[in-house]
């Protein structure tokens, strides 16, 4: 009895701990299937964006900026001129000294026509139409004024001019405006471009653009005409075709003065645009100069017509500020005046000797 009674203690030990561990079992169960069944009651639930409720439950936060993009400044278009060669600046010459040709010779043409008109002792209608038109183009009341800025100057100076102002074609004004002396425009209803450099790095200047190069040519002999920096320029030409005796009257044509006259007599000399006159001057020496002074051409006899147009003794509808700002500024004292060349001779031409060309 008392052996069965040791025996039986772990036995009914061994089946407590059965029962203990399977009720433990059974409630793990129970726990489990519960946590299922809570799992499948969500996931069948309409749930709310994350961020939704992110936002209803916190503070309302600044978004922050997002960093701005370094601004870019574009680059200017820096016009660079291109590099004269032989060839064109051949084409520069054939080009331009042909535009020069054709409208010297209309120009002639109306210089010649004004001075028959004005032989005439009555005019039709039609004439006087003709002439009033051309005074009120170029500003003047009578013919002799009309004829003083319709007479032209040698073909040599305008394209030696047109050389220098465009550095051989270069220039971005003649290639994309075809304005070849760098004519100024103050119109903004014109057709125009802005230079590249602002004048002393405020002002915008704008230059004019032509519809092709006659037209600039014609608009420079417009502005020679009427230009009261040119006043003494338009006496000179009417007492002489020798050119090296017109350019030091240019003085006033550019800011550097008496240098620019030097460097139109080289360019005109070395060149040999002398050629293209008629009459035909060689050039002087650079040493013979003196000042340039108007008296210096009184000596000189002008032709039939350029006499009547001497006697226009001064530009009509000239204010008096205009003609004091002439009397102050009609020469330099450093501008010196190239000595009168002898034309070139012909030895069998029987015409005047001083107006004779090349053989």
């Amino acid at each position: 009895m008392v052996l069965d009674n040791i025996l039986a203690k772990p036995i009914q030990k061994v089946s407590e701990m059965k029962q203990t561990i399977l009720a433990i079992m059974a409630f793990l169960f129970l726990i489990s299937i519960y946590a299922v069944y809570l799992g499948v009651k969500d996931s069948m639930q309409p749930q709310e964006a994350p961020h939704k409720v992110a936002l209803e439950s916190a503070t309302p936060v600044k978004p922050k900026p997002l960093p701005l993009k370094p601004k870019v400044t574009p680059k200017k278009k820096v016009y660079k001129a291109p590099v004269s060669t032989p060839e064109s600046k051949r084409q520069f010459l054939k080009n331009t000294i042909a535009a020069i040709t054709k409208v010297k010779k209309r120009l002639d043409a109306q210089f010649d026509m004004v001075y028959a008109l004005s032989l005439k002792e009555k005019l039709t209608p039609q004439e006087e139409a003709t002439l009033e038109k051309l005074k009120k183009k170029y500003k003047v009341k009578g013919i002799p004024c009309l004829l003083k800025r319709l007479h032209t100057h040698p073909i040599s100076i305008v394209i030696a001019q047109a050389a220098l102002e465009t550095g051989w074609g270069s220039s971005r004004f003649y290639r994309e405006a075809n304005n070849i002396f760098g004519i100024w425009s103050f119109n903004k209803d014109e057709p125009r471009i802005a230079a590249g450099v602002k004048r002393e790095g405020v002002r915008t200047i704008y230059v004019k653009k032509y519809k092709n190069l006659e037209e600039s040519i014609e608009g420079y002999y417009n502005m020679m005409a009427k230009g009261r920096a040119y006043k003494q320029f338009r006496k000179a030409r009417l007492k002489t075709d020798n050119p090296f005796e017109i350019i030091p009257f240019l003085d006033h044509y550019s800011e550097l003065r008496h240098e620019y006259v030097k460097r139109l007599y080289f360019v005109i000399k070395s060149n040999k645009f002398y050629l293209l006159d008629d009459p035909q001057y060689l050039p002087p020496g650079w040493t013979n100069i003196k000042p340039a002074d108007p008296k210096y051409l009184l000596h000189k006899k002008p032709k039939p017509a350029a006499k009547v147009a001497d006697k226009c003794k001064k530009d009509d509808n000239v204010s008096l500020l205009q003609k004091a700002s002439d009397a102050n500024s009609s020469h330099v004292e450093d501008i010196k005046l190239i000595k009168a060349s002898e034309p070139i001779k012909d030895k069998n031409s029987s015409k005047d000797k001083n107006a004779t060309t090349l053989p």
